[in-house]
């Protein structure tokens, strides 16, 4: 990233612009500075400004982080809670948008992902539920949820 010459006020200006595209973290706001030749405080400033008018919300970045993953990447839990700690955003934070994130949306994505592997004709069925487990796993679902939504969705042992 080439180094850029800024005022406090022009950076914030620049920083405006980029947070009025799309919702973005306080992390991501810092890393887009990082190529601006200004001093740590003029950048504590320019967040603060930024919070104040409402350009960064960090529970606001969260809510809609978590609904985008889980609708469009079908993510779980674990997933979305590492993605939210290396966007920078707090642990309260953290918990009660995965305390909201779990609902039929998310179910039916696990169920989907599941029937979709379990619906393979060349696998016998103890290897298309080590596969269903490895692939939810991935997708960051919790192994004992994972376990527990093939038992009681497949009837297995």
């Amino acid at each position: 990233m080439p180094i850029e010459i800024y005022t406090a006020s022009q950076a914030l200006d620049a920083l405006r612009k980029y947070c009025a595209y799309q919702e973005r973290s306080q992390a991501e706001a810092r890393k887009k500075m990082y190529g601006f030749q200004i001093t740590s405080d003029e950048k504590e400033w320019v967040i603060a400004q930024l919070i104040e008018q409402d350009f960064l919300s960090e529970s606001r970045f969260a809510e809609l982080y978590v609904r985008s993953k889980i609708n469009q990447k079908k993510w779980g839990v674990l997933k979305l809670k590492q993605g939210l700690f290396m966007h920078g955003v707090s642990q309260p934070i953290v918990n009660k948008e995965l305390q909201q994130c779990k609902n039929e949306t998310y179910r039916n994505n696990a169920i989907k992902l599941l029937e979709k592997i379990l619906s393979a004709k060349e696998a016998t069925q103890d290897l298309k539920v080590r596969i269903a487990i490895r692939k939810l796993q991935s997708k960051g679902y919790e192994p004992t949820w994972v376990g527990a939504l093939i038992k009681v969705t497949y009837k297995l042992k």
